[in-house]
This record gives C-alpha cells, sequence and structure tokens, in this order.
C-alpha cells in the first residue's frame, strides 16, 4: 500500500525477482486459426513488450516451416 500511495514503479526500478511475469496467447492464421502459441516469459514485465514479440516470431516460423491448410468451407449441404 505504500508504493501506491508513492506512485507505482516501473518495472526496470523493481529488482528482477519481484518484477512482474509477462505472458501472451495467441493463435494464427487470423481468418482460419491452425497454429497456437502461448509464452511466459519469467520476469518478464510486459506481455505485450516482451511475450508477444516471442510468440510472433515463433508462429511466423512455425507458417514459414508448414503453411496452414486452405480453409475447409463450412456452408452446409443442402441434400437433393
Amino acid at each position: 500500500m505504500a508504493e501506491r500511495r508513492a506512485g507505482l514503479l516501473s518495472q526496470d526500478d523493481i529488482i528482477w525477482k519481484h518484477r512482474h511475469h509477462a505472458l501472451f496467447v495467441g493463435y494464427a492464421p487470423y481468418n482460419n486459426p491452425q497454429y497456437a502459441v502461448s509464452v511466459v516469459v519469467e520476469h518478464g514485465g510486459s506481455g505485450s513488450g516482451t511475450a508477444a514479440p516471442l510468440a510472433r516470431d515463433i508462429l511466423k516460423a512455425t507458417q514459414d516451416i508448414a503453411p496452414a491448410k486452405t480453409k475447409i468451407s463450412t456452408t452446409p449441404i443442402k441434400p437433393d
């Protein structure tokens, strides 16, 4: 409570063992999800600044190696 009254500290101003963990969960490709990723960086400080760029690189490398298959139609077939 004393820290909150004094003002929140930047993650860079906090000793390493007390910094927040960085979390990010995502999937790709956006319009036809085939891959999912979850990244946790212990004491990383920020999900968007630390974990998300790693997730982006992982998903990009995965799609470069094994591109997502073509989207399968989900339109119901009408019986004759």
